[in-house]
Order: C-alpha cells, then sequence, then structure tokens
C-alpha cells in the first residue's frame, strides 16, 4: 500500500474528519510516551500541540524541536492506512521575554518559519502578514528573508518571506508577485557584498548597517540587517541615501 504523505487538511478530505481526529490522538499519545516523564504536554487548539520542558540555552530547545519532530515520524501507521507526519515546530525559551503575549508570538513566528519551506506563496502571503502585520505601514521599507545556501555553487541567496507596503513601492512589485523568490532571481543586479552582509546578519547574528547601488535606477540605498525569529532569517530596512 502507498504510504500517505499529507498535511492535516489534506488527510481530512481524503479520509474524513474521524480519521484526522485518530491522527491527533496517535500523535498526543506518541508525544505523551516520549516526552511526559519530563514534560507537559497540551492541545491546546485545533491540532495545534505545546510542550513545555525546561531546558538551559537555545542548542537545547533545537534539540527538543528535533525529538518532536522524530515522534511525529516514528507513526508509520494510523487505523490501517500507512502515514507519515511532518510536524513544524515553534519554540520560546521564557528567558528571551517575561511577557506571555510576546512569548505566544515569538513562537508563532518561528512555527510559520519551520513551515515556510513547504507552503505556496499565497499561504505565505496570508500567514506572514498575519505575523507581522504592525510593520505594514511602516514609513520605512522592512523585508523578511531567509538566507540559503548552495553548495554546487558556493553562494549564499535570500529567498523573500514578508515584506511591507512601503517595500513593494521600493521594489516595484506587489507582494503577491515577489514572496517566496530569491532575491538573486528577481534582482540579478545587487551585488555580491549584500548577500554576504544579510548571511553575517541572518546566519552569523551580527547587526549589519551598509549601502548598495540599485544599478537599474542609479540611486544608492543604506539598509540595516538584523537576525529575526532565528538563525537563517533576517530582517532588513531600506532608505535612500543621501546624494553627496
Amino acid at each position: 500500500m502507498k504510504r500517505r504523505k499529507l498535511n492535516r487538511n489534506a488527510l481530512n478530505e481524503q479520509y474524513g474528519f474521524d480519521f484526522g481526529d485518530k491522527v491527533l490522538n496517535a500523535l498526543g499519545k506518541a508525544l505523551k510516551c516520549d516526552f511526559g516523564k519530563t514534560s507537559a504536554i497540551g492541545r491546546y487548539a485545533g491540532h495545534r500541540f505545546a510542550v513545555l520542558a525546561q531546558v538551559k540555552n537555545k542548542e537545547e530547545a533545537h534539540a527538543l524541536r528535533a525529538k518532536i519532530k522524530a515522534t511525529a515520524k516514528s507513526i508509520r501507521q494510523i487505523g490501517g492506512v500507512p502515514v507519515t507526519l511532518y510536524l513544524s515546530v515553534g519554540y520560546v525559551l521564557f528567558s528571551e521575554t517575561l511577557d506571555l503575549e510576546e512569548q505566544a508570538k515569538l513562537s508563532e513566528v518561528r512555527l510559520l518559519a519551520d513551515h515556510d519551506k513547504n507552503i505556496s506563496a499565497e499561504s505565505r502571503l496570508s500567514h506572514s502578514s498575519e505575523i507581522f502585520h504592525l510593520f505594514d505601514d511602516l514609513p520605512l521599507s522592512y523585508s523578511v528573508y531567509h538566507v540559503t545556501y548552495a553548495e554546487h555553487s558556493g553562494l549564499y541567496d535570500a529567498v523573500i518571506f514578508y515584506v511591507n507596503h512601503q517595500f513593494e513601492k521600493f521594489g516595484g512589485r506587489p507582494a503577491k508577485e515577489i514572496l517566496g523568490h530569491s532575491v538573486r532571481e528577481l534582482y540579478p543586479f545587487i551585488e555580491e557584498a549584500w548577500f554576504q552582509n544579510v548571511k553575517r546578519a541572518a546566519l552569523d547574528g551580527e547587526p549589519v548597517e551598509g549601502e548598495f547601488t540599485d544599478a537599474l535606477r542609479g540611486k544608492r540605498f543604506h539598509f540595516t540587517a538584523r537576525q529575526i525569529i532565528y538563525p537563517g532569517y533576517c530582517a532588513i530596512t531600506y532608505a535612500e541615501a543621501p546624494q553627496g
């Protein structure tokens, strides 16, 4: 029998909501079995679960994420139907912020980032707008990138994860046309130094400031880049540099 690799909505559509409930129950039991002795486990909304555990640092938090994903993949069959479950997992450390609402937002942003690799540009536009809506009307151009490295070319690239309205004016294209696309694909004239700077911000955690030239418009722009969400992602603001 062919093994199914389906998301929650596809499972419900193909097998019905009763089967979807069986999947959630199986996942809950597996999480309780693997983490119940050292953590608090709960299903807090729909298909979402929470695992509360004591960790010392982000490295241990990342290790916990990996173990949670492995627990889901260990479920190979439900009700006689072969399945492979893939979880999107976000996290937050209590020490990062004492505000519970901020903790929930930060965890949600990281969950969205984890989910980002497997969603369409349309879904990315909808979900990222919900998370970053406070930046939509910022007077500065604001955007978020997922920085990647291609071993075959030895080059860094940056996939556009979110842009605000000012960036749409700045870049000359609506968000729905550029989200999920790479900077090298959309803006081949960008200088190589720009990619090295976003790499430093996203992967090395360094706050970076610099300038680059838009060769098509003959303008110089100042930018700031800082890591956001977790390593691999950075937020960038742009402003036209004074002519001198």
